[in-house]
Parts: structure tokens; sequence; C-alpha cells
């Protein structure tokens, strides 16, 4: 009995402390939005609102919490879903003594469908189906790549040689660094073989890079189903392939540029933030150059022909496409329909010929701008008319023919002076002038011989690591 008499004693002020058994919770009313489960895009926002009621009349607030870190207090609550993951968002009732919750899942992700339509808006074309889409990791493109880079060495050699006979690379193994500037730099892409867009993900990317990636690789699978873009890029020759590829992803740069100023301003500055966080690929520039020309110079090709014609007009580009990277860099030419002279090569006896293609407009001027100003680069390349390189070995010896015509005479002039000009600032130099004539010059250095010559409207550059046979075309 008196252990008994000890515990009501023991419970009387315990139940003064939990109240008097009249006190009640909080109610919820009425919430918004009313299901419990979200299913939203990134930077989708969102508008919450409670309703609550207390029987006491005395509940003090209502707290906002997004996976459990509060945010603020009020019936309303707004709230921006930028990454792609699930979300918990809880509004808790308190009364100072009992509180109640309402809790939203919000599940965030990537609506590709919706990126479609809005791409099909912008560009004016309806998909005519749907493309298998996947997402890979940057290890599983560096393996893919590896392997397709393999498969190419025998002509990332050849093309190592003749820019080597240009004397516009002297690095390493130029196979290397263009595999490391894909590898880097690949955010995604539309395999026209498979049918497929890719995405090449990472933690470190935010929706917004992702989103504005995916846009890019859908106008590529417009151009696939409309126009047959394969079947286009079947050619030989190296000028019209980069023309046509400037087309492509010029087109592909302006709606993904285009789509990307749409979006919510949070994912512009994400966008943004993303790319001036990333270090700068460490690349030799010419390679660089020569794979960035398609998507700027592309660029600027797509947005002056639809300043001047509109959007449309863009079916009249795919039938008649540009032909030469002169169009691409000149679109005045585009619609003159300039196109270069087809020229012959020189032929050589006695020497093996290991490649043979054009040049054209815009190798020409990022092979000068490496070593020279733009503004003289520009000068050197202007005025194009047609060329033709073959480069031959025999044994341990090379030679690179560059046959090229040009406009007028001036236009040749110029080509010459900037070659020339090229040469002495290249770090092969310094190169020995042994004769400089309007017509002739001919640069010795420890790496090889080159002559330049100069008849009317033509410039033949000779380059061989043997000056004997350089000297035995002149």
């Amino acid at each position: 009995m008196k252990r008994t008499l000890v515990l009501i004693i023991l419970l009387v002020p315990l139940c003064a402390c939990i109240g008097d058994g009249n006190d009640s919770a909080p109610s919820i009313s009425d919430r918004y939005p009313t299901e419990d489960e979200l299913y939203l895009t990134p930077y989708e926002e969102v508008s919450f609102f409670i309703e609550a009621s207390d029987p006491d009349g005395d509940y003090e607030e209502i707290r906002w919490y997004v996976d459990d870190e509060f945010i603020q207090y009020g019936n309303d609550f707004t709230y921006s879903f930028e990454d792609e993951k699930e979300y918990e968002i809880r509004a808790v009732v308190d009364d100072g003594k009992f509180n109640t919750a309402s809790v939203w899942k919000a599940e965030v992700e990537i609506d590709i469908e919706q990126i479609m339509e809005e791409i099909s808006s912008l560009r004016g074309l309806e998909f005519t189906g749907n493309v298998p889409f996947r997402r890979i990791s940057r290890e599983d493109l560096n393996t893919m790549l590896e392997e397709e880079f393999a498969s190419m060495e025998d002509g990332l050699l050849i093309d190592e040689k003749v820019m080597r006979a240009f004397y516009v690379w002297n690095g390493d193994s130029l196979a290397d660094e263009v595999l490391l500037l894909y590898s880097t730099g690949v955010e995604g892409y539309y395999d026209m073989v498979e049918k497929e867009f890719v995405l090449v993900d990472e933690d470190s990317k935010n929706p917004a890079v992702r989103m504005v990636t995916l846009a890019h690789e859908l106008v590529h699978v417009l151009q696939d189903q409309y126009y047959d873009t394969a079947s286009m890029l079947d050619t030989l020759n190296d000028d019209e392939y980069i023309a046509l590829t400037s087309l492509f992803e010029g087109e592909a740069t302006y709606f993904e540029s285009y789509y990307l100023y749409g979006m919510d301003e949070d994912a512009i500055t994400d966008y943004f933030l993303y790319y001036n966080s990333i270090q700068d690929i460490q690349v030799e520039p010419i390679i660089s150059d020569l794979v960035m020309f398609p998507y700027l110079e592309g660029f600027n090709f797509i947005l002056e022909i639809i300043a001047d014609n509109g959007i449309g007009y863009l079916d009249t580009v795919y039938n008649n496409p540009p032909e030469t990277t002169e169009q691409i860099m000149h679109p005045e030419k585009y619609y003159s329909g300039e196109l270069g002279v087809e020229v012959g090569a020189i032929e050589v006896e006695g020497m093996e010929l290991i490649d043979e293609n054009v040049l054209g407009e815009s190798n020409i001027y990022i092979f000068l701008d490496q070593y020279l100003g733009t503004q003289d680069a520009e000068a050197g390349a202007d005025g194009w008319n047609g060329d033709i390189y073959s480069y031959y070995e025999r044994d341990e010896d090379h030679l690179l023919i560059f046959r090229s015509m040009w406009d007028d005479d001036q236009n040749a002039e110029e080509f010459m002076e900037m070659y020339t000009s090229f040469l002495q600032a290249t770090p092969a130099g310094p190169f020995t002038i042994i004769e400089d004539t309007p017509e002739r010059c001919i640069m010795e250095s420890e790496s090889g011989t080159v002559a330049i010559t100069l008849d009317s409207n033509e410039v033949v550059v000779l380059s061989s690591n043997d000056a004997d046979i350089v000297m035995e075309l002149l």
C-alpha cells in the first residue's frame, strides 16, 4: 500500500505538466496541392498553401521544410525544384504544445517529351517518331572513343604527317590530342547509325546543362528524320564535309541557344555557373579551332540565313546545302552559288601518294591563324577559289604539294605573303630565305625546305624534308 501511494503522489504533478486533458492539436482544413505526390521537371516552381485551425484558438505558426531543412514561416510557400531527385516538403502547424504536419513527395526528373515539344515548336517540325535515349558516364564515353580512335589510328597518323608538312603541327601525337578533346569535352551526341541520342552524364552537371545538351541533340534527330543527314555526309571532299557539318552543328547550336534563353532565370544562371566553373581543356589551340569551327562559324551562318529569310528557309538550305566552307564563312557567296574551281593535282613519279584532298578556306584560315594575327589570317584566306593538296612518301622522305587558285592576282599575292610570314613565325623556324622574288620564294630550315611559287592567280607550295625533291619540281 505504501508503494502505491508513492506512485499516486508522483502521477499528480506529472498530469499537471501534460495538461488538463481538454487541449487539442491544430488541424489542417485545406491545402494545395491536394495530391500527396508531385511529378515535376527541373526548375519547375510550385506554390504550396496550408489553411489550419486550432480548437483552442492558439496555434502560433506554420513552418515549412524541404528535406528537413527549415525554409520559412507562413501559410504560403513557393519553391523552385532544381535538382533531379526526390524531395520531401513538410508543413508543420504548431500551437506551442502540439503540432500537425502535412507532407508532399516531389519527384523531379527531366521530361524528354517536353523538350521534344519545345524544340519541335521552335524549329517548326514535328518528330516523326520517338528516338531511343540513354545516359552514359564519362568513363563509358572514354571507352567507346578509345575503341573508335584505335580503328582510325592510320588515318589520324596521315593527318598528323600532312599537318607537319604544312608546319601547323609540331606536337607529339595528334590522335592523343584529339582523343583528349573529345573524351573531355563531349557532352552528348546523336548516333546516326544506331538512331539514338545520348547524354554524357556526370554528378557535377546541373539539370540546365543536361537539358540544353538534349535540346542540341534533338535538333540533330530532326535533321536526320527530315533530311537524311547521314547520306548528305557521304562525300570524300573534306572541305564539303566541313561545310555540311557546319550547317548541322550551326543549326543545332542556334536552336540550343534559343531553348536556353527561354528557360527559367535560375536555369540560365546554373548553366553558365557550370561552364564558368570547369577548367579549359588543355589541348593544342589548332585542335580546338578545327573542332569548334562548325559550331562557331556554322552558328553565324545559320544566324544570318534565318535573319534574312526566316526559319522556314532552312528547308531550302537543306535541299541546296553549302558545298564549301567559303560559303559558310561568307553567306553572300552561298546565296550567289559561288563555288571554287576544281583544281587538278600535280603528279609526282617515284613517290607513293599517301593522301590527297581539299583544304578549303576554313582550314587555310585556321592554319594561318595559329601564328599570325586574325586580320592577317583572314586576308591570307580570303578570295579562295579552290585547292588540292597531295602528300607523298618515299622511304624516309616526304613531299607535300599544295596547289591553290584565287579569285584574282591580288588574293593570290596576299596568300603567298601571309604563308611566307606564317612560316617565319612557326616553331620550326627560323627559315633562311635562299631565293625571294615576286614569283618565287624558297626557304630552308633544319626541318626542311619550302618553295612558294606565284603564277597569276595560282599559288603552289612545295614542302619536303629533302631540298633536292623540292628543287627537282621547280
